[in-house]
C-alpha cells in the first residue's frame, strides 16, 4: 500500500472522526448544558470536531502505515478497522459522558417539578409568611454522602396554612438529575429543619405522581418520632400546574417550565418561572377569547372578584380581559391590545406612585399583586383603562416614524382624554428631545404631533429627571378651533430651580445633577466633605477622583462626559437611603440659585440616542 493511498485512507479516518466527535459534542452540549450565550455550544462542537479531524487524520495514518507494513496489507482491511475504532472510541466517550451527566428523569415523555410540603412542628405558632428571612426549596444529589448538584426552587412562605394544628408551606423546584440518592432541604435551614433524603426513584412513575405520606415516620412497630419538621412530596409534568393560589373567588394555576431568582423584595429572593397561567372557578376553567391559557394575571384594587388577564389566542395578537365574578356569573370582558407581560404605563397626577411604579419589577410567572393596585388609570397598548370603575376607553396606538422614549412613563392624558403625552424626539436636531403627542380627533382619527422645546429655556432635567410638576410648569393644554385639547409651551413662565435626580438601577443608586460641567464634581465633593464626614482610606485617595466611606456606605463622585452629568453613586447592593440622604441637601442648596452657574446645556450628543418605541 503506497503512502499516497495511506494518506487518502487517513483524510476518510479524519472525516470519520469528526463526524463521530462532532455528534458526540453536541450531545455533551445538552447533557451538560452548555450555554448557547453568544454561540458557545456551537463553538464548542465546531472546535471538537476539528481536534476529530487532525486526531482521525493522525489515527489513520498511522492505521495505514501499520497494516502496509503487515503480512496482509489492503486498504478496505485499514477502513475498516478504523471505522470500528472510530465508531468504538465515539460510543464508550458518549456512554461515559451519559453515565456522569445529570439527565432529568421523564414521566410520559415530558420532565417534571417536584412539589413538596413543609409541615412545622406543633409547637410553632407563628406563622411562617412572618419569616423576613427569604428561602428557597433545595433538591441535592449525593455521590456517597457528599452533595454532588444541586437544584433551587421557591419555597411559598407567603401561602403557609395551618392544617390540624400545623403550619405547612408549598414549594416547587425542577428534577434535575437521575443520579445518586436525592436530599430535600430549606436552604437557609430552619433551626431543626434537616434534610430529607427522599426515595424518588432514578425513573418516577405514576404512583410518584400522588402525594407521599409524611416522612421522616418511626418504622412499623417502633415508637413515633419527637415532634418535628416533616416533608410529603410528588412529582408532576411540566405541563401540569405547579404552583396553585386562591384570589377571591378564583383558583390562578401557574404552569411552569423551570425556576430562576428573578428579582429581590425586601432583601429576599423571588423566583422566577417561564410558563403559563389558567383561571378556575369553582372546579371550571375559564375560558378567555377562546382559550384557557393566559400569559400573565394581575389582581386588582378593591373587592378580590376580578382579574386582569392577559392572553394570545390562537397567535392572534395578545389582548387584555377583564375576569369578574358578581352573584353567581363569571364575566369576561375585553380591555384592548397589550403586552404579553401585562406591563402597562401608570396614568397619575401623584409623582410618588409614579417614581414608584418606574421601579417596579414584574417577575415573570408570577400573579402581578403589585402593578395594578393603584386607584387611577393604566395605559395599554390602545386602552386606557381605569382599575376602580373597571372600564376602559379607546386611545391612540403609539406608533411614530421615529419612536419615542420608551423608557420614560407617559406624562399625561389631556383633559378630553383623547391625547397622550411621551418624550419624543425632535425631527429637526437628530435625538434632541421634544414632546410627542398622540391623539384621536373628533371623528376618531388617530394622528400625532411634536411640542418642540429649547432644552435651556425649560431647564430641561434629562430622561429620568423629567417630572409631572416640570411638565405642568412649561406646557398646558389648550382648546383648537374643533374642540380638541392640544398640548402648548407656555411663554413667560419663571424658570424652576435646578434639582438633581436619583436614579436606582440595577441594584445601583446614584444621584446625578444633569446638564453640569465637571465643576459640578468639585461643588459635590465641597458638600460631602463638609457635610457627610467621609472617611478615607490611603486607597480611596490613591484611586484618584474622591471615594470614600459615609455611615459604612462607599460612595464615589464621577462625571460623566458622554450625558453630561456629576453624579454621587454608591456601590451596587447597598441601600439607597444616604444618596437620598445626599440628593435632599444637595437639591435644596441648587434650590437658591448657588450653583446656577455650573449648569451647561452642551450641543447634544446625538451618537448616545436612547431606546425608541412605536417603529413598527
Amino acid at each position: 500500500m503506497s503512502w499516497l493511498v495511506s494518506i487518502l485512507i487517513a483524510v476518510v479516518a479524519g472525516g470519520l472522526s469528526a463526524v463521530a466527535a462532532g455528534f458526540v459534542a453536541n450531545l455533551y452540549t445538552d447533557w451538560y448544558h452548555v450555554s448557547t450565550r453568544e454561540g458557545g455550544a456551537g463553538y464548542f462542537v465546531i472546535f471538537i470536531a476539528l481536534a476529530g479531524l487532525i486526531a482521525g487524520f493522525v489515527l489513520g495514518l498511522i492505521v495505514a502505515r501499520v497494516v502496509a507494513g503487515g503480512a496482509h496489507p489492503g486498504a478496505l482491511k485499514t477502513l475498516v478497522v478504523l471505522t470500528l475504532s472510530i465508531t468504538v472510541i465515539a460510543a464508550t466517550t458518549a456512554s461515559t459522558f451519559r453515565l456522569l451527566a445529570d439527565i432529568p428523569p421523564t414521566l410520559r415523555g415530558e420532565t417534571l417539578i417536584l412539589l413538596a410540603e413543609v409541615r412545622w412542628p406543633l409547637t410553632q405558632d407563628a406563622s411562617p409568611a412572618l419569616d423576613p428571612v427569604g428561602r428557597a426549596l433545595v433538591l441535592a444529589a449525593l455521590s456517597g454522602r457528599t452533595e454532588r448538584a444541586r437544584k433551587a426552587g421557591p419555597f411559598w412562605t407567603e401561602d403557609a396554612q395551618r392544617v390540624d394544628g400545623r403550619w405547612v408551606v408549598p414549594g416547587a423546584v425542577e428534577v434535575f438529575t437521575s443520579r445518586g440518592t436525592r436530599v430535600l432541604s430549606i436552604d437557609p435551614t430552619l433551626p431543626g429543619a434537616m434534610g430529607l433524603r427522599i426515595p424518588l426513584g432514578a425513573r418516577p412513575t405514576d404512583r410518584d405522581h400522588v402525594w407521599t405520606e409524611w416522612m421522616p415516620h418511626a418504622r412499623e412497630g417502633m415508637p413515633s418520632l419527637p415532634d418535628g419538621f416533616s416533608y410529603r412530596y410528588r412529582v408532576v409534568r411540566r405541563s401540569e400546574p405547579s404552583h396553585i393560589e386562591q384570589v377571591g373567588p378564583f383558583e390562578v394555576r401557574t404552569v411552569a417550565d423551570g425556576f430562576w431568582v428573578g428579582a429581590y423584595e425586601n432583601g429576599k429572593a423571588v423566583f422566577a418561572s417561564r410558563g403559563n397561567f389558567s383561571v378556575w372557578h369553582r372546579g371550571t376553567p375559564v375560558s378567555v377569547a377562546g382559550t384557557e391559557v393566559m400569559t400573565s394575571v394581575a389582581t386588582l384594587p378593591g373587592t378580590p372578584n376580578a382579574l386582569l388577564v392577559a392572553v394570545a389566542p390562537n397567535n392572534r395578537p395578545e389582548s387584555c380581559h377583564l375576569i369578574t365574578f358578581d352573584g353567581d356569573v363569571v364575566r369576561t370582558t375585553e380591555i384592548g391590545r397589550c403586552q404579553p407581560s401585562l406591563t402597562a404605563d401608570l396614568i397619575t397626577d401623584n409623582q410618588e406612585w409614579r417614581d414608584d411604579a418606574k421601579m417596579a419589577k414584574q417577575v415573570s410567572g408570577r400573579i402581578d399583586r403589585t402593578g395594578f393596585m393603584r386607584a387611577a388609570s393604566y395605559l395599554l397598548d390602545d386602552a386606557l383603562f381605569d382599575v376602580t370603575t373597571r372600564t376602559s376607553r379607546p386611545m391612540p396606538r403609539m406608533q411614530y416614524p421615529q419612536g419615542f422614549h420608551a423608557g420614560v412613563p407617559p406624562l399625561g392624558v389631556s383633559p378630553d382624554l383623547r391625547s397622550i403625552v411621551r418624550l419624543g424626539f425632535s425631527e429637526t436636531e437628530r435625538g434632541e428631545p421634544a414632546l410627542l403627542v398622540f391623539t384621536n380627533d373628533s371623528a376618531g382619527t388617530a394622528g400625532t404631533y411634536l411640542v418642540p422645546f429649547g432644552r435651556a429655556a425649560v431647564r430641561y432635567p434629562g430622561d429620568d429627571g423629567i417630572t409631572l410638576e416640570w411638565f405642568g410648569h412649561y406646557f398646558s393644554w389648550t382648546r383648537d378651533a374643533s374642540g380638541l385639547a392640544r398640548l402648548t409651551l407656555r411663554d413667560g413662565v419663571k424658570p424652576l430651580p435646578y434639582r438633581g435626580t436619583v436614579v436606582v438601577s440595577d441594584d445601583l443608586a446614584s444621584y446625578q445633577v444633569y446638564p453640569s460641567g465637571e465643576a459640578m464634581v468639585a461643588a459635590m465633593t465641597e458638600l460631602l466633605a463638609k457635610e457627610f464626614h467621609p472617611k478615607r482610606s490611603a486607597e480611596d485617595i490613591a484611586r484618584g477622583g474622591f471615594h470614600a466611606t459615609i455611615d459604612d456606605v462607599p460612595v464615589s463622585v464621577f462625571y460623566n462626559e458622554n450625558g453630561h452629568y456629576a453624579s454621587v453613586y454608591s456601590e451596587r447592593g447597598q441601600s439607597p437611603k444616604l444618596i437620598h440622604r445626599i440628593a435632599a441637601r444637595f437639591n435644596t442648596i441648587l434650590a437658591d440659585g448657588t450653583y446656577d452657574h455650573l449648569f451647561v446645556y452642551a450641543p447634544h450628543d446625538s451618537s448616545a440616542i436612547p431606546k425608541v418605541d412605536g417603529v413598527e
